[in-house]
């Protein structure tokens, strides 16, 4: 409630000027912010929102601490437009076990910003389909193809996790089977889809 009073104005709307220097502006209900929205509208679920949210980034020019206030001055919300705009659609949702994890930078330096800007905005791309390799099924298939080990040369690995193999040279990238390549090989087979692939 407090960070939503932050990035308010004072007819209670979003403060656009406050994601001035944000990379990206609001996304719409893209799936990663309709998964932040589920996550805000379920009860038990959003106790847990600041386990699950990487959070808020906001650098400001200068901050005065009383207690266990902050007064901040001069500041911009540099990583967190997709969550703060999805916490401000919801805020009739909002209740005191919703938190988020705010990271508050104070620096006057512009150069300083604009390398904070960019390493907050920086990730390595993880496709959805990725996730799936949490299931226990996944997890199995892999130990599975370990319990197959016989010879070196024609062993072959489940690559669970993408470039798991990449880095082990007494492994030939054609001993590696990707989730892609057991879905293509399962259609080519077994569902007698080789043009499906």
């Amino acid at each position: 409630t407090e960070y939503l009073k932050l990035i308010s104005d004072s007819d209670g709307n979003i403060n656009k000027q406050l994601f001035y220097d944000n990379v990206r502006d609001f996304q719409g209900h893209d799936p990663v912010n309709r998964d932040i929205e589920q996550t805000v509208k379920d009860k038990v679920q959003s106790s847990y929102f600041s386990l699950m949210n990487n959070g808020i980034t906001i650098v400001a020019k200068s901050v005065n601490q009383t207690g266990d206030s902050f007064k901040i001055k001069d500041f911009q919300i540099v990583n967190g437009c997709q969550t703060s705009h999805i916490l401000h659609l919801n805020k009739s949702l909002i209740h005191e076990n919703l938190n988020i994890p705010i990271k508050l930078i104070v620096t006057e330096d512009n150069e300083i910003t604009n390398q904070i800007i960019v390493a907050t905005n920086t990730q390595t791309e993880v496709k959805r389909e990725a996730f799936e390799s949490l299931e226990p099924f996944h997890k199995k298939l892999e130990e599975f193809y370990i319990s197959l080990r016989k010879d070196a040369e024609l062993q072959l690995y489940y690559e669970r996790r993408s470039k798991q193999y990449e880095f082990k040279p007494s492994i030939k990238k054609y001993q590696v089977i990707s989730l892609s390549i057991q879905v293509n090989c399962f259609l080519a087979m077994f569902l007698n889809g080789p043009h499906s692939t």
